[in-house]
């Protein structure tokens, strides 16, 4: 909501893909505007839209191009630059993001042109330049549609397809160089754990770069009744 404005991308594909933004005037009315892409352009539907401090407006489609397009506005969506095609790849699924509290724009994503595996996590501090962060899924199957948000203790959010079978939900920790373990769960953590644990703990923290040695972390994490078991994954976000 920016100046009573909600601003929400939408896109139609009954007359061939194409892409608009909807806006609501709080307590007035709907509108919509124009579509935001030609037909010399790509064709592309769903897009995610990021508003990032600077006041920009990015909008991220999925297409058929074998990537990911967008196009930006700087006048709260009154206008938007011509559609091109991004530096990710996508296989014509559809992709989710938002910008966190500390003004990095964190995007979940099929990291391939073909099929559904794996689920990606990338992030980005203007939205041109992506780097990967997380990787959610890579088993063979199919792992689409996400969505995504920060909750106010800083957490993200996300759910997604599970094989069209299930939906699965996995929480990321976003603290900027902080472990992954919940706020609520310190004051827990000091006054109950083993002290030697709690130094092995940041010991491998330190040490822990890929999405692997955080599994092994969280595992030891667990054993170690640093953290209590939970039913989702919890995944640290690290920072660039």
């Amino acid at each position: 909501m920016y100046k009573r404005q909600l601003l929400c991308g939408s896109s139609l594909e009954d007359a061939g893909w194409r892409v608009q933004v909807e806006k609501f005037i709080q307590n007035r009315y709907w509108s919509k505007s124009k579509r935001l892409i030609s037909p010399l352009d790509y064709a592309a539907i769903q897009p995610t839209l990021l508003a990032y401090p600077d006041g920009s407006i990015q909008a991220l489609c999925r297409t058929k191009s074998g990537r990911l397009t967008d196009c930006w506005s700087t006048d709260n969506g009154q206008k938007w630059t011509r559609m091109k095609r991004t530096q990710l790849p996508n296989p014509n699924a559809g992709a989710d993001g938002t910008v966190l509290a500390d003004g990095r724009a964190l995007l979940v994503y099929n990291h391939t042109r073909r099929g559904r595996s794996p689920l990606n996590v990338s992030v980005s501090r203007d939205g041109r330049s992506w780097e990967a962060a997380l990787v959610l899924e890579n088993q063979p199957g199919e792992y689409s549609y996400p969505a995504v948000i920060q909750t106010s203790d800083g957490n993200v959010h996300v759910t997604y397809t599970h094989n069209r079978t299930n939906i699965k939900h996995v929480v990321i920790d976003s603290w900027r160089g902080k472990s992954f373990i919940p706020r609520n769960e310190v004051t827990r953590i000091k006054r109950t754990a083993d002290a030697k644990a709690i130094e092995l703990f940041e010991k491998y923290r330190k040490r822990a770069k890929s999405l692997e040695d955080w599994v092994k972390l969280e595992a030891f994490a667990g054993k170690q009744k640093l953290i209590p078991a939970v039913s989702y994954t919890h995944l640290t976000l690290p920072t660039i």
